[in-house]
């Protein structure tokens, strides 16, 4: 997997197409970029193009557990009122 189209998405996804992506897919296409990052095959711009795609899946990764999370202290502090 070493050429651009391979990637899971373009170089520069935008922050609708990812929040649109459901958590496991957003996941599955984070493990398939890390993996080509891995590799470490692909030529010097795709793999810099795969770096940050990770970093963005990573932030909108990050950004729902976070909110998951504060529905969830939410919750538990509704249960103890």
């Amino acid at each position: 997997m070493t050429s651009a189209e391979q990637l899971p998405f373009p170089e520069s996804a935008p922050g609708d197409e990812l929040r649109a992506l459901s958590f496991e897919t957003l996941l599955a296409r984070l493990e398939s970029t890390i993996s080509l990052l891995a590799e470490g095959s692909a030529p010097l711009d795709e793999l810099v193009a795969a770096h940050q795609l990770a970093a963005g899946l990573l932030a909108e990764a990050e950004r729902r557990l976070e909110s998951l999370k504060a529905r969830a202290d939410e919750l538990v502090a509704a249960l103890k009122t």
